[in-house]
């Protein structure tokens, strides 16, 4: 009985998943950050033509979790909802359904559902698949830089990619004030890295960019209002994090991976989960500042 599912996908002896071309599928969210970390890593390595897609409905609910519609199909077996994918895996998985998902066609079974996993899954696995050139060469996990990467992954993880739900999904005041302050102290140790540098680890892009970068573009569309994120925007208070974004949104199709409408779609179905009214933290401009005179 599974509760998660952490394979790989290698040509190492004894494998069970090995990379082939069209053999593997992704089930995704554009809405869900996490999910949304594969698919710009799917993106930056050039897998389009080599691991197929299907996007989930924006809605989620408890019983079903994620659903399939018509506009929005599961493109291998019709189903309804997310759950009944995981159980053709395993009938007696009591895990989360969440995505994303790493799915193998061949033998019907799940590889992976973990974010950072597929991640690293789509850095390597494929390579040999692929024609030689850039993306083929990107390397999101050099060995040289695996230390500082680890680093950085461990603490955005914690006070950005969780901690903006731990904030924003608060049940208390108290708790969420000091969930909200953690993020834009964390957004703030960002800003101060990138204002030096091209890229969190250096000057080249890794996974440690891949895995904060979709909570940086669901920033001041969703987390500002949904989860009452509101001392700071992404827009107007860090330049150098904006232009961060802006760099790797431009590349390699990376900007067809956010899909803004249904990001809010999606954030706003899910904001009803909220069980406390929280106040939001921000009190917006000081008007009483001299400063805002032009």
């Amino acid at each position: 009985m599974a509760t998660s599912f952490n394979n790989t996908i290698s040509n190492d002896a004894g494998s069970i998943f090995t990379p082939e071309a069209g053999r593997y599928h992704l089930y995704a969210s554009y809405g869900c950050p996490f999910a949304m970390r594969t698919l710009v890593a799917l993106k930056l390595k050039g897998l389009d033509g080599i691991v197929s897609v299907s996007q989930v409905h924006y809605k989620w609910t408890s019983e079903a979790g994620w659903l399939f519609t018509e506009e929005y199909p599961d493109h291998l077996y019709g189903a309804s909802n997310l759950r009944e994918v995981y159980l053709k895996s395993d009938p007696e998985y009591k895990g989360r359904v969440s995505v994303p998902l790493l799915w193998d066609k061949k033998l019907g079974k799940a590889v992976n559902n973990e974010s950072h996993e597929i991640v690293r899954i789509f850095n390597t696995a494929f390579n040999d698949l692929l024609l030689a050139g850039e993306q083929r060469d990107l390397d999101l996990y050099p060995q040289s830089l695996r230390a500082e990467i680890d680093s950085i992954s461990s603490w955005t993880q914690s006070d950005i990619s969780t901690g903006v739900y731990a904030a924003g999904w608060a049940d208390s005041q108290e708790k969420y004030e000091t969930g909200a302050r953690k993020v834009f102290a964390a957004l703030d140790r960002i800003e101060s890295i990138l204002s030096k540098q091209r890229f969190l680890a250096g000057d080249q892009i890794t996974e440690a960019d891949v895995r904060v970068l979709p909570f940086i573009l669901f920033f001041d569309v969703v987390f500002v209002i949904s989860l009452k994120l509101n001392l700071k925007t992404i827009q107007h208070d860090y330049p150098a994090i904006l232009r961060w974004a802006q760099n790797i949104y431009q590349t390699s199709s990376v900007g067809e991976t956010f899909q803004v409408e249904y990001v809010k779609k999606s954030a706003f179905e899910l904001e009803k989960m909220t069980k406390v009214p929280l106040i939001p933290i921000g009190n917006g401009p000081n008007f009483a500042s001299s400063s805002l005179s032009h």
